[in-house]
């Protein structure tokens, strides 16, 4: 398999998304839930744009071709299911987390009575 620095890049801008996400946790629980918010759309974004920037990347230097050509469509189909299982469970796990924490009342103590 030859060294791809496209898929490499796709790669880092994949696990930078994941731990944005993984990181919204503990930022939203402990500063506030508009900054975990934040923190789930930057990680969309940066998945996004890597994604993109990626492709295009390998597409214009010929690594795409040659990844298709080694791999096949069944290798990035099975690298990108796994990734997106893996990512839209966390993405949709803190997502409505900070949204439980958005719609509770400013000021309201969790009390037992």
């Amino acid at each position: 398999m030859p060294q791809l620095a496209f898929l490499q890049a796709l790669v880092i801008a994949a696990l930078v998304s994941f731990l944005l996400v993984v990181a919204a946790f503990p930022v939203g629980a402990k500063v506030s839930w508009r900054a975990g918010r934040a923190l789930v759309r930057l990680s969309l974004g940066v998945l996004v744009v890597g994604l993109a920037g990626t492709i295009a990347w390998g597409s214009s230097n010929g690594e795409l071709v040659t990844f298709q050509s080694t791999l096949g469509p069944d290798a990035a189909l099975q690298m990108g299911m796994f990734f997106l299982i893996v990512y839209g469970t966390g993405f949709m796990f803190v997502s409505r987390l900070i949204a439980s924490m958005a719609a509770e009342p400013a000021g309201k103590e969790d009390t037992d009575a």
